[in-house]
């Protein structure tokens, strides 16, 4: 993976997202239905996706203690 200056916050697509999640992107659809996941961004008119902040803040949430 390539190195990133600290101050950008990567979007990634929901096809990436799902990969990260490890779940299939029609699972993710309806996480986000559901409610299950955070809103994503609008990045352009036919561009949304999820900050690396807010991918990472869901996973955080959700560990099991």
């Amino acid at each position: 993976m390539t190195q990133r200056p600290n101050f950008l916050d990567y979007v990634r697509t929901r096809k990436e997202t799902a990969k990260i999640l490890g779940v299939s992107l029609r699972t993710l659809t309806r996480m986000e239905t559901q409610g299950k996941m955070p809103a994503r961004i609008r990045v352009s008119d036919r561009i949304t996706g999820y900050r690396d902040s807010t991918i990472q803040k869901f996973l955080e949430d959700r560990v099991v203690r």
